[in-house]
């Protein structure tokens, strides 16, 4: 379906308060004479590093005629992504429909109802392993509803390339920004959830010999088991996921890949796109940890709550100290990670 020029100047005019987010260097200490760059995705339309992907999605399937405004629309989601689906589909005037694990953040319930979303709450304890189960029914008892699947393509083995593509502008923008500067990027550092913002924009990195090393919460070591079998339980003493649910919502969460498919993470290791994968913690972790072992092994991971960067989120300031623990072993290098979301996306 072609769409309408009015149509046209809508989804121009969301594109124009989406792209081109500010790259902005990090202000701390970082040794040797390194750099922390940010790409500020959370200075979105919708703050949040979804905004482009979703807009891309709804105009796909819009001009595709799988869609049209008023339509009801859904998706599963931990927060942020919800956050967004929730802001441009109601802009583009769409129906929009959430599932969303019960137990997370408040903050991200109340954007998602205050940019006209429906919230579905899923199982607590599965987190985001209850999407499996719930959307089935859902979809069933809601035939009229439109599934956006952002994580997933066609199959349940895909990767979602519409996505993909999108998210691609994190990696295009940035390497022109920083050429402003007069600097080369060296090192991506992405945080690891459903693997979209490690594989869209890594590619486009790994085309220009940029290394990748991504991050995620030490309670689920996912990727960093699969890059690595057994490595986690040698180390740890314990089997990945035996701690309590993190408090990272959007990144990794073990068992996933046994309940919810992570394509991306698959093609990640196979064609060798991610370097590391650096766990994080916290110190409510490392408690657990040490009340459970006795000993106190994880203290000397990188911690997320261990400053406050400006008005940024837990990931992004997990991502702050990964870089700064990175640039002990090198000197000169330009380190990116991406601000995802806000402080005010969490329930601190």
């Amino acid at each position: 379906m072609k769409l309408t020029n009015e149509r046209k100047e809508l989804y121009e005019q969301l594109e124009s308060k989406i792209l081109n987010t500010k790259l902005e260097l990090y202000e701390g200490d970082v040794v040797n004479n390194n750099k922390i760059w940010i790409k500020k995705e959370c200075d979105s339309l919708h703050e949040s590093h979804y905004d482009y992907p979703y807009l891309q999605l709804l105009k796909h399937y819009e001009i595709n005629s799988m869609i049209k405004p008023g339509k009801k629309i859904f998706d599963a989601s931990s927060g942020s992504a919800g956050i967004s689906l929730a802001g441009i589909g109601s802009e583009l005037g769409y129906d929009v429909h959430i599932a969303l694990p019960a137990g997370g953040e408040k903050a991200r319930e109340n954007e998602i109802v205050k940019r006209g979303g429906t919230i579905h709450e899923t199982d607590e304890v599965s987190y985001v392993n209850g999407f499996m189960r719930f959307t089935p029914r859902f979809l069933v008892s809601n035939r009229d509803c439109f599934f956006i699947n952002h994580s997933l393509g066609s199959s349940k083995t895909e990767m979602n390339e519409i996505a993909l593509k999108a998210f691609e502008k994190i990696a295009t923008e940035s390497l022109e920004q920083i050429q402003k500067y007069g600097e080369k990027l060296d090192y991506f550092v992405p945080a690891l959830g459903n693997g979209s913002t490690l594989v869209g924009p890594g590619r486009v990195f790994k085309k220009n010999e940029i290394s990748i090393k991504g991050f995620e919460p030490f309670q689920s070591g996912l990727v960093y088991d699969m890059l690595y079998p057994g490595k986690y339980a040698e180390e740890f003493g314990i089997e990945p996921g035996t701690l309590k649910r993190h408090k990272l919502p959007g990144m990794s969460f073990q068992q996933l890949g046994k309940h919810v498919p992570v394509p991306t993470y698959d093609f990640a290791i196979k064609t060798k796109l991610l370097d590391d994968v650096i766990l994080l913690s916290d110190s409510f972790m490392n408690t657990e940890y040490e009340t459970l072992t006795g000993n106190k092994h994880p203290a000397k991971l990188p911690r997320w709550d261990i400053e406050q960067y400006k008005d940024f989120g837990r990931s992004t300031n997990g991502g702050i100290q990964v870089c700064k623990m990175l640039a002990k072993s090198t000197d000169g290098k330009n380190y990116l990670i991406i601000g995802y979301d806000k402080k005010n996306r969490y329930d601190f």
